[in-house]
């Protein structure tokens, strides 16, 4: 009984071996390999020392083993292949050679202490005889080199035999085990030497059956080990042994696992804390939860009173049809939002996203400030839009000028014909009748020709300066008294010299067509206050925000002068005012216009280096507004002018 104790004991110390390595070897990833590097290499020395030493322990009857080579090798020998299969040729090969480093060190050692003994006079303190020593040492270094070379043999053919198993497709503790016994190679030939003289060594076969029952017993350790790996790497769910591991491992694991969570954490508050857009974290009612730096700039306000604000409320859907914020539970919705900004209302797009955190619903809001971008995207589309009117009249203007040159050229030989006619002599009073008419007709049609090459801008004026004034007062007198019947005048001139360079009797006919528009407007519409406004002054003060076209540069409103005309009739729809200025086109019933008097206006003021705008609502009146380059004269140009 007393030798089973013995063995079971024995048992229970190799066990405690390879597990404490296991542990550290576990946790390489928190304490690094150090540790079990110097653990092994203790242990390895430790086991060369009980081997000569000579401690055995008893396997059956007269059957005893080296406890150095069992019960401290094997384990160490189970390790260095968990440690193969867990990390790798490469961590194996680094290992091996640092085996060989600890040996040479050793070896090294022994012979500076072989040597030492051999000097005259060399004596150990207790009387002990240096010649002694040297022998022991001496057969120490030759036992030694056997067992490095064993220990060599089996950090080679180890993990070479479980390699061979493992690609056969062999189960994982066959393959194990298979490795482990080879091991058994080392000693073999010395026992079947032994074998063979018909001399048999009981502690050479004590060595070899405790080897094979070491490797059996390991073999089942190191196999859960592996399997508690793989299923650890591929499964969330508890294990039998997880118990065990985690008691043993836990703190290391969570300190790693803190490390890590630590380290995300700052990585996350970086990321966030830097974005360039606005992330919010909210509860299911809105209220503000933590805003990064950008969000809190847009606020205007810090961290402490982020509480207080409910965001829900403060953002307004840009559609009509868009769903609340508060309505919104069950996935990621984009939207727009407006922002009442302290510098302005402020345009978000928005990503709300609900996310559920231990069963309390909260929102994660994104929002990019894209006001500048509406606003560009907007003066992008005016100036598209503004482009191809500019083209497409200036098409019309080609087309319209090529036609009005030859068509007024033919008028003018109608006209010459019909004056030869006319002096001829002898002919009746009926045809000389029918001769005035064709050329009083002929003279209508030009002066459509004329009206047709002003909006081409191929007329011909004459150059002179203007004083706005006086041809405002001029045309607003001129307008007969019919015409302004039940209609109030009112003319509003600035204050200050406004004069234009350009043709007087052109710009006389612009403002005389845009008057007597607004008068045929407010007739249209039934009403006992009409109301005709004319304005003139500085650009800067027009009734229209001024807006010069694309193709004028550096645009400064102060260096141009604006004459308006204001009405309150009947006014234009928004799908008719990109074609007034087309010509023919007109609103007007037939026989009452010919839809050129506004492509008139239009070709005039353009050719005096200007731009008309026009601001219109059906029911809510008209306001056209010329603009013209003001001209700054100097005293003695005053005196002329």
């Amino acid at each position: 009984m007393e030798y089973v104790n013995a063995l079971v004991l024995n048992t229970s110390e190799m066990i405690f071996i390879f597990i404490s390595l296991m542990l550290l070897l576990q946790q390489r990833k928190a304490i690094g390999f150090a540790p079990f590097y110097m653990a092994f290499g203790f242990l390895l020395f430790l086991s060369h020392i009980l081997v000569s030493a000579e401690l055995r322990g008893t396997l059956f009857y007269d059957v005893v083993f080296n406890i150095g080579m069992v019960i401290v090798y094997m384990p160490l020998l189970a390790a260095f292949l968990a440690m193969y299969i867990t990390c790798g040729t490469l961590r194996a090969q680094h290992f091996i050679l640092g085996v060989a480093t600890f040996s040479g060190l050793l070896w090294y050692i022994g012979e500076l202490t072989e040597l030492q003994c051999n000097w005259l006079g060399f004596s150990i303190s207790n009387g002990f005889y240096g010649s002694a020593l040297n022998m022991l040492l001496g057969g120490a270094k030759r036992a030694g080199i056997y067992s490095v070379l064993g220990v060599f043999a089996d950090l080679l053919i180890v993990p070479i035999i479980y390699t061979l198993l493992d690609k056969l497709r062999i189960p994982k503790y066959l393959s194990i085990l298979g490795s482990m016994l080879g091991s058994v190679f080392s000693i073999l030939p010395e026992f079947i030497i032994f074998w063979y003289t018909g001399v048999i060594n009981n502690v050479l076969l004590g060595d070899l059956l405790g080897r094979i029952l070491a490797a059996v017993i390991l073999s089942g350790f190191l196999a859960v080990y592996i399997k508690w790996l793989e299923r650890d790497l591929t499964s969330d769910d508890p294990g039998a042994l997880d118990l065990l591991f985690a008691f043993v491992g836990s703190y290391g694991k969570a300190k790693e696992l803190q490390v890590d969570l630590e380290e995300s954490e700052k990585r996350y508050k970086m990321v966030i804390e830097n974005a360039g857009e606005l992330i919010f974290t909210l509860q299911s009612s809105g209220v503000i939860i933590d805003a990064n730096i950008a969000a809190l700039s847009l606020l205007g306000l810090n961290k402490n009173s982020l509480s207080k604000i409910n965001l829900f409320r403060l953002l307004k859907p840009v559609s009509e049809d868009e769903v609340p914020l508060e309505n919104i539970t069950a996935s990621t919705r984009r939207l727009r939002c407006s922002y009442p900004g302290n510098s302005g209302e402020i345009l978000l797009d928005i990503s709300l996203t609900p996310v559920e955190v231990r069963g309390h619903l909260l929102f994660f809001l994104i929002a990019r400030d894209i006001t500048e971008e509406e606003k560009l995207a907007n003066e992008k589309a005016e100036l598209a839009s503004q482009l191809i009117h500019s083209q497409r009249l200036e098409a019309l203007g080609r087309l319209a000028g090529g036609v009005a040159h030859d068509f007024n050229n033919c008028i003018h030989a109608i006209l010459g014909h019909t004056d030869m006619l006319l002096f001829t002599p002898g002919i009746s009073e009926n045809v000389s009748h029918r001769l005035q008419k064709i050329a009083m007709l002929a003279e209508q049609a030009g002066k459509l020709t004329s009206q047709l090459l002003g909006f081409a801008r191929k007329g011909k004026y004459k150059v002179e300066l203007i004083d706005i004034r006086k041809l405002v007062d001029d045309c607003v007198s001129m307008t007969g008294p019919q015409a302004i019947a039940d209609i109030e005048i009112s003319v509003q001139v600035e204050d200050g010299e406004l004069f234009v360079s350009g043709d007087g009797v052109q710009l006389h006919q612009v403002l005389l067509n845009l008057i007597l528009n607004a008068i045929d407007a407010m007739k249209q519409k039934e009403s006992d206050a009409h109301c005709l406004t004319v304005k003139a002054g500085n650009a800067v003060n027009a009734p229209i925000e001024c807006t010069a076209p694309v193709k004028i540069s550096d645009f400064d409103p102060s260096g141009y002068v604006y004459i308006s005309v204001s009405d309150t009739g009947c006014g234009i729809s928004q799908e008719l005012l990109s074609k007034i200025f087309e010509p023919f086109y007109t609103t007007k019933p037939v026989g009452k216009g010919t839809g050129m008097g506004l492509a008139m206006v239009y070709g005039t003021i353009t050719h005096h280096q200007g731009w008309v705008q026009v601001e219109s609502s059906i029911g809510g009146g008209s306001t056209f507004c010329c603009f013209l380059p003001l001209e700054k004269l100097l005293p003695g140009e005053k005196e002329n002018a």
